[in-house]
């Protein structure tokens, strides 16, 4: 937390990756803040979910059509295509149902992203500015109550061996007796 601008600041914009936390950033401030992470997660775990069902769904089918082609000894598709033709309309409901719950929380939860007020670190007053969750009141901190700190986790995949760097920070409260992180 230097008074002075970060290194960064200076670097091209082509040399650098954007970060999607860094929300602005000059010689007097740098705003830190969400903007909407996890979105990837929401829709691979929306979409995991209704693929199981419809693996699930197809199984029975499946299952169901070869034990009615052995006991009616008919054609198997047409005993498939005939349970299929049975709960289409049902199908038809649960994925428009699902498919509504999953993009209704991942557009839900992007609103609430942008709804977040950012963190300011403001290098020349020498404070960090936030507001707590639910308060339209700013919290000003003086640097020199803030404690921090960075945290290195390494993990393997199998093929990889992935490095994540982890960075925390704790400032006082308006009553000085507990830390928002």
């Amino acid at each position: 937390f230097s008074p002075k601008p970060m290194p960064a600041y200076y670097l091209k914009d082509d040399d650098t990756v954007p970060s999607s936390e860094i929300l602005d950033i000059n010689d007097a401030y740098m705003d830190i803040g969400a903007r909407c992470q996890g979105k990837a997660f929401q829709v691979q775990f929306g979409h995991i979910c209704i693929n199981a069902v419809t693996l699930l769904v197809i199984t029975v089918l499946v299952s169901v059509a070869y034990s009615n082609s052995n006991v009616t000894g008919g054609s198997y598709f047409g005993e498939l295509l005939r349970g299929l033709g049975e709960i289409e309309v049902v199908l038809y409901i649960f994925y428009a149902i699902c498919g509504g719950v999953v993009w209704f929380v991942i557009i839900k939860t992007s609103f609430d992203y942008a709804r977040q007020r950012p963190i300011r670190f403001h290098r020349q007053r020498r404070e960090i500015c936030y507001y707590p969750d639910g308060s339209n009141t700013p919290v000003i901190a003086p640097w020199e109550q803030v404690v921090s700190w960075v945290a290195l986790t390494r993990g393997t995949t199998g093929t990889n061996v992935m490095t994540t760097y982890t960075f925390g920070i704790a400032i006082p409260t308006p009553d000085g007796k507990d830390y928002w992180l």
